[in-house]
């Protein structure tokens, strides 16, 4: 059940940020409780506990990304009610599948937008010890890159994969 209802936060959440290019608090607080409040009625305070470890573990790996500008403060708090249903191995892998459909939903957009040679560029440009050029950020809705995430894992999981 927890791996069914942290794909409805994250679908939720996915919605909430195509639509508007970000994850909204009241959303997030509100997903949290009603995780909670699913937790307790399914399993007790023994799931409340088990869900506290996830909570934290999200908050603890995405929490330096967050620090660095990598990931917003939105997906740092997404990752962490999605650890309250999930548990604390199953959000070690939706934040690190998360990072590699980031990453390839980054090239696309790059690629599509026709900025990969101005990309390319900059990475050259840091990788030599330089200040790049000053360009806008790509935004990407990463919440859909934490519910593919969230597919790869109840995949693995399903198919008796590597976790």
């Amino acid at each position: 059940m927890g791996t069914y209802f942290s794909l409805f936060v994250l679908a939720v959440a996915t919605i909430d940020d195509v639509l508007t290019r970000r994850v909204h608090n009241a959303l997030l607080l509100g997903l949290a409780l009603v995780s909670i409040g699913v937790i307790y009625w399914v399993t007790g305070v023994a799931g409340i506990r088990f869900g506290v470890l996830g909570f934290l573990t999200g908050l603890a790996l995405y929490f330096p990304l967050a620090w660095f500008g990598i990931v917003g403060g939105g997906d740092l708090k997404l990752l962490a009610v999605v650890g309250l249903t999930a548990g604390p191995i199953n959000t070690v892998t939706i934040a690190f599948f998360a990072l590699f459909w980031g990453s390839l939903i980054g090239l696309f957009q790059t690629i599509t937008s026709g900025e990969f040679k101005s990309v390319a560029r900059n990475i050259l440009t840091i990788a030599k010890m330089k200040k790049p050029e000053a360009q806008k950020l790509h935004r990407l809705p990463f919440a859909a890159a934490m519910l593919l995430a969230g597919l790869t894992q109840w995949t693995l999981n399903k198919t008796g994969g590597w976790i």
